[in-house]
């Protein structure tokens, strides 16, 4: 997988944040993604706003909380 497929409607990648964060998890290793796992989990609408590509332990509470 190369380019994230929520990269429509991830709020992180529109809104032109950390450059070098969205090369590291948006152009080349969603897999990684801390949003990217939420998304895939449970859907768009439970990613939080603020949460950081590389905030994987956050994603991993979210996740188990649902």
């Amino acid at each position: 997988m190369d380019q994230c497929e929520f990269l429509d409607i991830c709020s992180f990648a529109k809104d032109g944040n950390d450059t070098e964060l969205k090369a590291s998890y948006c152009d080349s290793n969603p897999l990684r993604c801390a949003r990217f796992m939420v998304y895939q989990s449970l859907g768009a609408e439970k990613v939080p706003e603020d949460l950081m590509p590389d905030q994987k332990t956050d994603a991993y509470g979210i996740i188990a909380e649902n």
